[in-house]
Parts: structure tokens; C-alpha cells; sequence
């Protein structure tokens, strides 16, 4: 192919907007005429116009990107625009627009998980434990949101105030319990379930406690008299076998 032919198929490729394959042809034509000026000029003119086309095809990627987060964003599909969001910005790391739509995705997401029915029927059904690992979860995902630390606070609260009204019935209803056990005489069994009612209750109350004294006491003293009458009936035996000089013979 002659210089002047080649040249024109160049000149042609590049209306075309087809710089890339312009560049090569240009490339192949230089070797033949390495000195040749116009060919040097025409190679910074392709390059130009192929970085410019980069560009263009790259802001046209980064327009239709933005495009597809805010349709998510319409949507209020917030987890699919956060995902694009940081797709488009590992792209274009300097992209305030991304960036900004990012952020506001992340908060609009927390505020609709905030909005779940689960998290009303928690709410509803008293669940604080389960609220509260809810909470814990949104945490993880999203540690900047500080309206999250209030909630976690106020479920921790009510936590608290929750188990300790469970111990309170548990521990009115174990009380009862005691009593009666106390009133049949069943001392033994008494100090068994005061102990573990203290210990469940950290310390308990002082019903409980005194309860507990007064059964070990009576208990004891249950055990004396009881030794008493059988030392009482083993006296007879005991005489007898002195008088007869015979080795006692005490069943214990």
C-alpha cells in the first residue's frame, strides 16, 4: 500500500471516531518513514483523541452509574444503591457525588430496618433480647450511626427492668413455696431452696434470709431431739446389757 493511500485510510479510520486502529496503521506507516513529520504530528493527535474518547466513554459509564443508584434510591431499594455506590466509587475513588449518595443510602437503609414490622413486634411483644441483637446487627453494618447507641441504651434499660420483675415473680411465687415447705416442717428441703432462691436472686430478700436461719435452727434442733429419743429408748438396752455383762448391741 503506497504512503498517500494508507494516509487517507488513517484520515478515514479517524472520522470514524475508530482512532485506536488509526494509531496501529499510523504505527506500521512510521516505520517506512520514520523521519516523516506529518506522521509524528498525526500519532499526538490520535493519542489525544483516544485519551478524549476515554474519557468520554468513562464519564458516560460514571453518569449512567449515578443514574442506576438514584433509581434504586426511588425505589427505596437502599441496600442495591449502597452496593453501586461503592462499586462506582472503586472506580472513582474522588467522586463526591457517589460518596454522597453512599452515605445518605446507609442512613435511609438504618431508618427503613428501623421501620421492619419484626422490629415493631419486638417492640410490641416486649422481646428486648432479641430487640436488642437486632440493634447489635445494624451496629456491625453501620458503627457511625449514633441514633443506634440511644436505642441500644433504652433496650438495655428495659432489659434490665424486664428481668428484674421475672426474679420478682419468681422469687414471690419460690417465697410461698418456702413458706409452706416451713410450715409442714420440712426443714432440710427449706434450707435447700432459700440457698439457691438467694443465689438466684443475688442475696435475695430479707424474708428469705431469715427464713433460711430460722430453718437451719429448727432443723438443728429437730436433729437434737430426735438423738435425745433415741438415746432415751436405747437406755433400757443399754442397762440390760450392763446387768448381764453381755457386749451391747445398739442398731444406729
Amino acid at each position: 500500500m503506497s504512503y498517500n493511500s494508507t494516509l487517507q485510510q488513517i484520515k478515514t479510520l479517524a472520522k470514524q471516531q475508530k482512532h485506536e486502529e488509526a494509531l496501529q496503521l499510523t504505527l506500521l506507516l512510521r516505520k517506512k518513514y520514520p523521519t516523516d513529520p506529518t506522521l509524528h504530528r498525526l500519532i499526538n493527535k490520535l493519542k489525544k483523541n483516544i485519551r478524549t474518547q476515554e474519557l468520554g466513554s468513562r464519564g458516560g459509564f460514571i453518569k449512567g452509574a449515578l443514574k442506576t443508584i438514584k433509581a434504586f434510591r426511588k425505589d427505596k431499594n437502599f441496600a442495591s444503591a449502597i452496593q453501586a455506590s461503592k462499586e462506582l466509587l472503586e472506580i472513582d475513588p474522588q467522586n463526591r457525588k457517589a460518596e454522597k449518595l453512599l452515605n445518605k443510602s446507609k442512613i435511609d437503609l438504618i431508618d427503613q430496618k428501623l421501620h421492619d414490622p419484626i422490629r415493631k413486634q419486638y417492640l410490641e411483644n416486649e422481646e428486648y433480647q432479641k430487640l436488642y441483637f437486632f440493634y447489635q446487627k445494624l451496629k456491625k453494618v453501620f458503627p457511625n450511626y449514633q441514633k443506634l447507641n440511644a436505642m441500644i441504651k433504652e433496650t438495655e434499660r428495659q432489659m434490665i427492668i424486664q428481668d428484674r420483675a421475672t426474679k420478682k415473680t419468681f422469687s414471690d411465687e419460690s417465697l410461698n413455696k418456702i413458706k409452706n415447705l416451713f410450715g409442714e416442717g420440712k426443714y432440710e428441703k427449706v434450707i435447700a431452696a432459700a440457698e439457691d432462691l438467694i443465689l438466684y436472686t443475688h442475696y435475695g430478700s430479707k424474708e428469705s434470709s431469715d427464713l433460711l436461719k430460722k430453718a437451719k435452727k429448727a432443723n438443728e434442733k429437730e436433729i437434737e431431739d430426735k438423738m435425745l429419743e433415741y438415746m432415751l429408748n436405747q437406755q433400757p438396752i443399754l442397762e440390760a446389757s450392763f446387768k448381764s455383762g453381755s457386749e451391747p448391741m445398739i442398731k444406729i
